[in-house]
Order: C-alpha cells, then structure tokens, then sequence
C-alpha cells in the first residue's frame, strides 16, 4: 500500500495546496491514502471525503519543546 503520512494543505503556514488539489495529484501518483497533519491543528476529514478511493487519515504535527510529533489516525486534537 502506498500513502504519504505527512502532509499540510494550505492551513498550514508552509503550504499553499488546497485539499482538492492534493487528492488530485495523490490519486494520480497512485497513492491509496494520505495523511493531513496540519501544524497545532487537528486535521478532521469532512465526511463527504468518505466516498472517496483514497483512504484519508486524520492528523496532527504537534510543536514540542524536543521537536515535532506527528499524531495519525486520530480522533480528538492532540
């Protein structure tokens, strides 16, 4: 299975990609899901995503004194 585990849409102060456009080219890399870990923001796929062929995981990428940490298959922010 192919899925990319840390990515930011533009909610993110690193990121310009909307959601849409990131499910596009991921869908076309071939990729079976993704992971949206937003920094200090709990990332929480909109139900009309559900239908979709590519598993979307819900994130977070969580700033901490020793580094950052990223939190997958949540279902509260961290």
């Amino acid at each position: 299975m192919r899925v990319d585990l840390h990515i930011h849409t533009r909610a993110s102060h690193d990121a310009i990609s909307s959601l849409s456009a990131i499910i596009k080219v991921a869908r076309m890399r071939g990729l079976q899901g993704i992971a949206i870990t937003e920094h200090n923001k709990f990332f929480n796929a909109p139900e009309q995503l559900v239908d979709h062929k590519l598993h979307i995981i819900n994130g977070e990428e969580v700033a901490t004194r020793e580094g950052e940490i990223i939190g997958l298959f949540l279902r509260y922010p961290i």
